[in-house]
């Protein structure tokens, strides 16, 4: 009896645990747009190189966007503006990148993003943006 109480009540633990992650799951919406690059202005950028193997950086930025026309919508309310600021830690354009975004809707309300990613590049394109960089 006493290991079918254990049974059910870890069964019962673990359904909530899955219920927990499906519930934030489905409040985590993706929003995806283009912003012109006209429409985009690098206003901090702070590049420092590291010094253990050649073309490894770390770098914080800034990044301001403005949606002057054609602007995504939220329920209906445009996206006015919006402000990333973040790190990044490449080798040779390779790495991972932080961000933390503030978009400003017309009528004032905020909203706030995080995001993560992770740049991999062929050699060929490594070797080409070393080249633009010279």
């Amino acid at each position: 009896m006493y290991v079918t109480k254990l049974t059910l009540t870890s069964i019962g633990l673990m359904c909530v645990a899955v219920a927990l992650a499906i519930n934030e799951s489905f409040a985590q919406e993706r929003l995806i747009f283009e912003v012109r690059a006209e429409n985009t202005k690098y206003t901090k950028q702070h590049i420092i190189d590291v010094g253990d193997v050649p073309g490894h950086q770390v770098r914080v930025f800034e990044i301001h966007r403005a949606y002057p026309s054609n602007a995504p919508t939220i329920n209906g309310i445009r996206i006015v503006e919006s402000w990333t600021r973040g790190m990044s830690d490449y080798t040779n354009n390779n790495g991972e990148a932080t961000s933390y975004s503030v978009y400003e809707l017309e009528n004032g309300d905020r909203f706030f993003t995080r995001g993560s990613l992770i740049a991999i590049q062929s050699p060929e394109e490594s070797n080409l943006s070393q080249d633009a960089r010279r």
